[in-house]
């Protein structure tokens, strides 16, 4: 399942980055790093809100954060169960909060990874939103 799951994201992100290379004078990509401290999800929101808004002010069309970008939202033992249970219940959410903000910045946006739970087992999950706010 894990293989399965890397192939489309190197899949979907290769399309992405020919799609864009078709367009290349077109092309800005912003790397985003956020501080790395514990926030409520609507901390969190406002930061990865703020910080692409400038980056599409600024002419960037795709816009990477870093991959732990969502334990940011852990607020006790990063790597325990518990802890990655919990980041686990607010997939949907984060996941519909990437696919708005992409669409309302009509950008492509590679929003690191979170936790989604399925069949009582965790699984880290990379999150790209598409400028049509599809979430891959």
């Amino acid at each position: 399942m894990r293989k399965t799951n890397a192939k489309k994201i190197i899949i979907s992100l290769a399309l992405v980055f020919c799609i864009q290379a078709v367009f290349a004078n077109n092309t800005k990509v912003a790397a985003i790093q956020l501080t790395a401290k514990q926030q409520s999800f609507e901390e969190l929101k406002q930061s990865i809100t703020d910080y692409p808004t400038k980056a599409k002010d600024q002419g960037a069309n795709i816009i990477v954060f870093p991959e732990d970008n969502m334990l940011n939202l852990i607020y006790n033992d990063p790597w325990s169960k518990d802890s990655l249970i919990k980041l686990s219940n607010s997939y949907d959410q984060i996941k519909s909060f990437i696919s708005g903000l992409s669409r309302k910045l009509d950008v492509y946006m590679v929003a690191g990874s979170t936790v989604k739970q399925k069949d009582q087992k965790l699984y880290n999950t990379a999150l790209v939103g598409l400028p049509s706010g599809y979430v891959i």
